[in-house]
Order: structure tokens, then C-alpha cells, then sequence
């Protein structure tokens, strides 16, 4: 079993590795070519795409959770079902979320941006697609194939990136992404070993969506709270303030894409283990506390090279974007800490304690805008949006670990000691970026790179041999 899951985690990690590296090279690209006000623009675009990704309305949150424990009890055409109104109902509501897309773009931009907001509503309903077509097959643990999509999504975005955005800016980026999903999707499809189900309207059912409501609240909420500073720093402090902290979410967003994709692994894992448990709480605590101390000491690794790619990134390759390299710290702290949450999110929705987690989520998004807000109107600009969002991950991180204790799923001194565990651990990180902050940048990079990959292999080597530490 562990080493179906770590191949799997590998495969997940490696398809999102692929799309994590696009996605920071288009920032960067399209960063170069239009400046940080055109640059905000696109975050309005970014921010919308990734608003959209929930417009499934619980659909695949409900097939994330009951596929895998279906196909574990053998009931083979009941996960089959739930797999056709899940795909139907998401393509369905993509198609509304597309028309919002793109008139608020076009809203925003104006007639110029009319034709990047109309390849912007494409966009939205092939994405839809692709995640459809991903929650399919991880819900079967086939993810050797979802990784082969995400490559090809990566290698055709590229090359469209760098043949389109330098003659027609944000509509060139636009017609890239569309045509990488597109291939992404085929690719999915494309001789699949079991048949991916076909969109039917007629297969649409409400009840898909009161079943998966819980975990869907709970994901949506969390990516609120990922986007709130973004849209309060667009509202209140302007596009070009905007820009520059969008530089920081690409950088959080790369941190981010080892839990993603090790959430992507635990979940159908997480699911078959907790229905032959006979649904027992307990059976997935030291799956919980494995996964949450892993990924304390490979983020804080990722973190190390994070703050120091910033610098050298800035420096060197943005200097117009200077003013991110203040804030850079407490933000990519905060993402430290969101990225712990990861697995607690998924764990709690699995033993179906969604509800309190959610009631968590949304008490740290009220910190998160009420604080964000105050650092702009006081003036403490981008440094103190980011601390405050970092501040509002320390208590989500908390809240959840909290849940987990009071639900059964982790002792109480089992999540402080990983809450402890998570702090020291970012504070190593902090310590080697000080430590070696005058080097050149090769050599800036390079130590905190090395660590990182020491610290993977140690872990997977621990993994295969059934270590728990």
C-alpha cells in the first residue's frame, strides 16, 4: 500500500511540477513584456480562472470522496455513476461560470481586452474539463496518465507562451492556455484503459451536490482565503500594487504544489483505508501525522529555496518589481503554513468532519480580509497584507489540527507537538536563507536546492522501508 501510494505521490508530484514550472515562467514572461499595471490585469484573469475551478458546486468534491469508496467496496457501477453526473454537472455550470469569466475581464479591461476575455471564457470550460477528466481518474488511482496530461499541458503552454505573449500580450497568453488544456484533455482521454465517462445533461442530479457540499465548502473557502488578499490589495491599493504582490502568489503558488499533489495521492488512499475500517476515525491517525510532519520538512525545505529564488529573481531578472522583496518573507511564511493544512483538509473530509472544518476556514478568512483590509487603509501597504495573512494561516493551521484532536483522528498532544514540530522547521528555513543571504546567487540558490533534495530522498527512502518518522 505505501508504495502504491508513494508512486502515486511521485506521479502527482511530477505532473504538478511540470505545470507549477509553466505557470512561474508565464508570470515572469508576461511580467517582462507588459509591466507590473498590465501585469495586474492578468491577475484579474488568473484570479477569475482560478475562482472558476469551483463552479462544480460539490460535483467532484462528492466524486473525489465517494469514487474511491465505492471501488473499494466493488460496487463498480454506483462509482461509475457518481463519475457521469459529477462530469455533467461540472461542464454544465462551467458553461456559467465562462459567461462571468469573460464579462468581468471585458468589464475591467474594455474593448481592447474584448477577444482576451472571450478566449478567457474558453478557457474556463476546457479547465473545467481537465479536472473533471483528473477527479475521474484519481478517483480510480490512475495517475500515471493525469501526470502525462499535466506534461503535455506544460510543454505546449510554453511554447505558445513564448510565441504569443510577445506579439499579442494578454489575448496570446489567453489562446496558450486554452490550446494546453485542450491537448491536456485529449491526452486524458485518448485510449484510457476504463472508459472516462461522457457529459449527459440527463445524468445531472442534485442530490451529487448535497452529498459533496461539505468538502466542497470546505475547498472553496480555503480558496477564498488564498485569493482574499489578492482581490483587497487590487481594490484598495491599485493594479500596479497588484502586480507586485502577484509576483509573491506565483512564488506561494510553487510552494504550494507539493501539498496539492500530495493531497491529490491521499485522498482516494485516505478514502479506501477509512471504508474497510469499517469507519474509524482512528484507523487514519498515523496516516495524519505521517503526512503532516513529511510535509513540514519538505515545505520547509521548498521554503528555503522560495526566499531565496525571490531575491534572485527580483534582482536580477524583475528589478521593477522591487517593492515584492519587502513583503516576501511574511508571505511566503503564511504559505509555509497554509500548506500543512493540506492534508488535515482532506483527512477531516474524509471522516466526514467537514462541518467543524469548515466553521475553522471561515473563521480564518473573517481574520485574513478583516486584517488585510486594516494593513491597507493604515498604511502599512504589502508588508502588512502579507503578515496578515500569514497570521490567518497560523490560526487555520491550528483551528484544524484542533478538529483533528477533537474528532478522533490525531491525539491532542500529537497536534501540538506537529504544530511545534511545523515552527521550528520554519524557523530553520528563515535561519539558512539569513545565513547565506551574501553569497552569489548561484551559490544563494544552490545550498538551499541541495537540502531540499536531500530531504526528499531521506523521506521517500523512510517511506519505502515503513518508517512512520
Amino acid at each position: 500500500m505505501k508504495r502504491l501510494f508513494l508512486r502515486g505521490f511521485i506521479l502527482t508530484a511530477a505532473g504538478s511540477a511540470a505545470v507549477a514550472a509553466v505557470s512561474l515562467v508565464r508570470d515572469v514572461v508576461i511580467a517582462g513584456v507588459m509591466g507590473p499595471a498590465a501585469f495586474g490585469l492578468w491577475r484579474v484573469s488568473g484570479v477569475a480562472l482560478r475562482l472558476s475551478v469551483e463552479s462544480h458546486a460539490g460535483a467532484l468534491s462528492a466524486l473525489a470522496v465517494l469514487g474511491p469508496v465505492n471501488r473499494g467496496a466493488g460496487r463498480i457501477d454506483e462509482a461509475r455513476a457518481v463519475e457521469r453526473s459529477a462530469v455533467s454537472l461540472t461542464l454544465l455550470l462551467a458553461l456559467a461560470a465562462a459567461l462571468i469569466s469573460a464579462g468581468a475581464l471585458g468589464l475591467v479591461g474594455g474593448a481592447p481586452l474584448y477577444a482576451a476575455a472571450g478566449l478567457l471564457g474558453v478557457t474556463v470550460v476546457l479547465q473545467q474539463q481537465f479536472f473533471a477528466d483528473t477527479s475521474v481518474l484519481r478517483s480510480r488511482s490512475v495517475f500515471g496518465r493525469v501526470a502525462a496530461s499535466q506534461a503535455a499541458f506544460a510543454v505546449v503552454h510554453l511554447a505558445g507562451l513564448l510565441w504569443l505573449v510577445p506579439s499579442h500580450f494578454l489575448t496570446g497568453a489567453m489562446a496558450s492556455w486554452a490550446a494546453a488544456l485542450l491537448v491536456a484533455v485529449v491526452v486524458m482521454r485518448v485510449r484510457a484503459a476504463e472508459p472516462m465517462p461522457p457529459p449527459r445533461p440527463a445524468a445531472v442530479g442534485a442530490d451529487l451536490v448535497r452529498r459533496g457540499m461539505s468538502t466542497y465548502l470546505v475547498g472553496l473557502t480555503f480558496v477564498v482565503l488564498l485569493q482574499s488578499d489578492q482581490v483587497i490589495v487590487g481594490a484598495l491599493l491599485g493594479a500596479e500594487a497588484l502586480g507586485h504582490y502577484g509576483l509573491l502568489t506565483r512564488l506561494g503558488a510553487a510552494l504550494l504544489f507539493l501539498p496539492d499533489a500530495f493531497g491529490g495521492t491521499l485522498l482516494p488512499f485516505a478514502g479506501e483505508k477509512y471504508g474497510r475500517s469499517g469507519e474509524d476515525p482512528a484507523s487514519l491517525a498515523r496516516l495524519a501525522e505521517g503526512s503532516v510532519r513529511r510535509l513540514a520538512i519538505l515545505s520547509a525545505a521548498g521554503l528555503a529555496v522560495a526566499l531565496a529564488g525571490a531575491d534572485v529573481i527580483v534582482t536580477r531578472v524583475l528589478p521593477n518589481y522591487a517593492p515584492a522583496l519587502a513583503p516576501v518573507r511574511w508571505y511566503l511564511g503564511g504559505v509555509y503554513v497554509l500548506a500543512l493544512t493540506y492534508p488535515m483538509r482532506f483527512l477531516l473530509v474524509t471522516i466526514g468532519a467537514g462541518r467543524p472544518a469548515l466553521f475553522v476556514q471561515l473563521a480564518a478568512l473573517a481574520v485574513a480580509v478583516g486584517l488585510e483590509s486594516a494593513a491597507c487603509v493604515g498604511g502599512t501597504g504589502l508588508p502588512g497584507v502579507a503578515a496578515a495573512s500569514a497570521l490567518a494561516a497560523v490560526l487555520l493551521l491550528g483551528g484544524l489540527l484542533a478538529v483533528g484532536a477533537a474528532r478522533g483522528l490525531l491525539l491532542a498532544r500529537t497536534s501540538l507537538q506537529l504544530f511545534a514540530e511545523a515552527a521550528v522547521f520554519a524557523a530553520a528555513a528563515f535561519v539558512l536563507d539569513e545565513a547565506t543571504s551574501g553569497a552569489v546567487w548561484w551559490l544563494r540558490l544552490a545550498v538551499p536546492a541541495v537540502i531540499a533534495g536531500v530531504a526528499a530522498i531521506a523521506l521517500v527512502r523512510a517511506t519505502r522501508a515503513g518508517g512512520e518518522s
